[in-house]
């Protein structure tokens, strides 16, 4: 609590990036920065996609 403090963040968001920090070291379970990034990549071209795939097969 003291270096959440210290550090001018929340006790959960501290808790968050060491986690994170721990995940991007292989050191726990869980999607890495990079993974997560090309997760978030993925979804918007998916949500992209989609108009353009019903258009595709309204030309059917």
């Amino acid at each position: 609590m003291a270096l959440a403090k210290s550090l001018g963040i929340s006790q959960s968001c501290l808790s968050s990036r060491v986690r994170q920090a721990e995940a991007d070291e292989g050191r726990t379970n869980g999607l890495t920065s990079s993974e997560k990034k090309e997760l978030v990549e993925l979804r918007r071209k998916t949500k992209q996609m989609e108009p353009e795939n019903e258009i595709l097969r309204r030309l059917r």
